[in-house]
Formats: C-alpha cells, sequence, structure tokens
C-alpha cells in the first residue's frame, strides 16, 4: 500500500488522477482510529459469536421498523437503508467520485488527520441477487467451537467462511434505490467476514493533514460538493449553512 501526504486541492487531483476510471475511494475523518472494517465487525474480535448474534437482531429489528416508512424491501435493500442511517451492517461504504471521498474525509470536529483509501482493481464484482439474510445464516458461528477455542477462533471462523463462499468481500453496485446512492456515486463492499480487514486490496492511501481541512473544504464548496449536495435533504441543507455562515453566527 502507497501513503501520499498532500497539502492542497491541486495535490490531491494530482494523487487520484491515474487511478481515476473505475477506482473506488473512502474518506474517513480519523485516519489513527478507522479500521477498514464494516460497522458490525468493529467490536470484540474475541467475542464472533455475541456479535453475530447482536448482528441478526438488530437487522430483525431494523428491518421490522423500516416496513413502516419504505415497503416491500429485500432484505438487500434493508441492509442498504441501515448502512446509510448510521446502523451498523457488514456493508462498507465506497464511491466513484474522489471528490466524494475527500468530503468525507474532511468531516471531523476532532483534531485529526483525515485520509482517502482507493481500492484496487482486483477486487471481484458481482450483480447477482444478494440474498443478506442468507450470508448472516450461513456465516452465523457455531458457539460450540467458540466456547472450545475462545482465544484461536478467528482463524477457524475465516476458514469456514472461505470454504462457504469462496473470498472475505465483494464489490457491490446497488440499484439507485436511495437519492444518497445517486448523488454519492456510491457502490458497496459486502463482507462475508466482517471481522476480516481488507488493508491487501487498499492500493493508495492518502492522508489529508488537520491543518488543510477547512482550507479544503471552503474549496470544495466552491465546486459544488457539500453537505447539501453529498446529503440532499433537509438535514444536509441545514448542515451547509451552518458551515457556510458560521463564521457570522452566535453559536
Amino acid at each position: 500500500m502507497e501513503t501520499i501526504y498532500i497539502n492542497s486541492l491541486d495535490e490531491y487531483v494530482k494523487a487520484v488522477l491515474p487511478s481515476a476510471i473505475g477506482a473506488g475511494y473512502r474518506g474517513v475523518s480519523d485516519h489513527a482510529a478507522h479500521k477498514l472494517l464494516p460497522g458490525i465487525g468493529r467490536g470484540d474480535f474475541q467475542n464472533i459469536w455475541f456479535s453475530a448474534e447482536l448482528e441478526r437482531k438488530v437487522f430483525l429489528e431494523f428491518k421490522q421498523k423500516l416496513a413502516r416508512f419504505e415497503k416491500n424491501k429485500s432484505d438487500f435493500e434493508c441492509a442498504i437503508f441501515a448502512q446509510h442511517y448510521g446502523v451498523p451492517t457488514r456493508l462498507l461504504d465506497w464511491t466513484t467520485n474522489p471528490l466524494v471521498a475527500l468530503f468525507f474525509s474532511l468531516d471531523s470536529k476532532n483534531d485529526t488527520d483525515g485520509c482517502v483509501y482507493i481500492l484496487s482493481h482486483e477486487l471481484m464484482s458481482t450483480q447477482d441477487n444478494i440474498d443478506y439474510s442468507y450470508i448472516l445464516d450461513e456465516t452465523m458461528p457455531s458457539i460450540d467451537y467458540f466456547l472450545e477455542d475462545k482465544i484461536n477462533y478467528m482463524p477457524i471462523y475465516d476458514k469456514m467462511v472461505l470454504k462457504k463462499f469462496g473470498k472475505h468481500f465483494v464489490r457491490i453496485v446497488p440499484d439507485s434505490i436511495t437519492e444518497r446512492i445517486d448523488v454519492q456515486s456510491s457502490f458497496f463492499t459486502l463482507h462475508y467476514n466482517p471481522f476480516h480487514p481488507m488493508d491487501d486490496f487498499i492500493k493508495i492511501k492518502i492522508i489529508i493533514k488537520n491543518d488543510i481541512k477547512k482550507l479544503i473544504e471552503r474549496q470544495l464548496d466552491i465546486f459544488g460538493v457539500n453537505s447539501y449536495t453529498i446529503f440532499p435533504d433537509l438535514e444536509g441543507l441545514g448542515t451547509a449553512f451552518r458551515k457556510k455562515f458560521k463564521p457570522f453566527l452566535p453559536i
């Protein structure tokens, strides 16, 4: 994995141009703390069985409540809605637009460096119908194995997933079931093993130093990349206005 440090928007554009066609980008606002794992896999690695049980419970309850707002959605579409609204899933967000990824790398209230990961072209894609519940069922670890060897369960679980699916994760371009998917040029990696980091599939890592974040954020806004264009709803509009007029407001 190559690491590049940039000091301006111009340097960032030059860094991403060689990989611009067909690449995938992920922006994170806290480079030091971030793990390239889906949300459900960022807990206690030694307690895989508990994490898997919790994942099933959270997903089924979210799916039940989602029916009030979105009718007749497949399980995979329910997982996409869950991911978009902050519920931990085994999906990881990516974009084909490097400026969108850059925007997410700047969105931080902490004094931390941001980062944009560029995904290797080698990661397999699929357009097959995704049975999300089936994947949850088939990757549920055996409680017997877990109790027998808690410390060394990770390699056992890894082999189980590879034997069943032949890979740890796959790249998926979803249908445009939400406006965010379109405006953010989104796709996902679906992680059969949500505890297996995908660092080996990262081609380049671009570090955005904290002291230039605000400048680049203002520059992106000039080119039409801001909270409202990334989140085209009232919440996004309000956030965009707060940022734009923050120097003049008493809050």
